[in-house]
């Protein structure tokens, strides 16, 4: 099975993956990805940031990146950053 490399980049966040994982192929690494994200952004929150910026990049073993997934795109605040007001009813 090849390996992936998860790195945790962006608004001062740099965790390098230097021992990597073994995944079927890309589509689990992406799944693996999405749930390291959501595991940061609630991290990053419980400690009051919101990393705008921050992002995990997926490396393969030859050091080539695969994608980036922004931590927003994962939950938590994204939500609260895309999402339209409430109309306000005309009294």
């Amino acid at each position: 099975m090849p390996a992936y490399f998860f790195h945790l980049k962006g608004d001062g966040l740099d965790h390098i993956d230097r021992c990597g994982s073994h995944y079927s192929g890309p589509q689990h690494a992406r799944a693996q990805a999405l749930w390291f994200a959501r595991e940061a952004l609630a991290e990053e929150e419980a400690e009051g940031r919101i990393p705008r910026r921050a992002y995990v990049q997926v490396d393969d073993e030859a050091g080539r990146s695969l994608f980036m997934l922004p931590l927003l795109m994962a939950g938590g605040e994204r939500d609260i950053l895309v999402r339209k007001p409430p109309r306000r009813s005309k009294a």
